[in-house]
């Protein structure tokens, strides 16, 4: 007997409680904002990451560079080191590449 009044009670909460509009507005909504924080970050990483970014490469050694290939993302600028072209390859690359690799 305890437990059909028990069964009675719960089932009646349970009713109540999915028959709020809340419920019903909060089943639907959380998961749509679950999936936008998810999405929105991806998208906009792929619309700020459509520029080709250029890497000056710095190969001392004559051998690794000329391996690179550029894709989508990236180009490289290749160029041999001396130390008397430290300063115009320093203001060569920084004013057009994002970035500086140095072998």
């Amino acid at each position: 007997m305890n437990k059909s009044r028990f069964l009675l009670i719960m089932q009646r909460e349970y009713y109540s409680i999915v028959a709020k509009k809340s419920f019903i507005v909060s089943t639907l909504l959380v998961p749509l904002l679950v999936l936008c924080i998810g999405v929105v970050p991806v998208v906009l990483s792929e619309l700020s990451s459509a520029d080709v970014r250029q890497v000056a490469v710095v190969d001392e050694t004559g051998r690794y560079g000329k391996e690179l290939k550029g894709n989508d993302e990236f180009q490289f600028s290749i160029a041999g080191y001396q130390e008397s072209d430290s300063r115009n390859l320093r203001q060569k690359f920084n004013s057009d590449s994002t970035g500086l690799y140095a072998i």
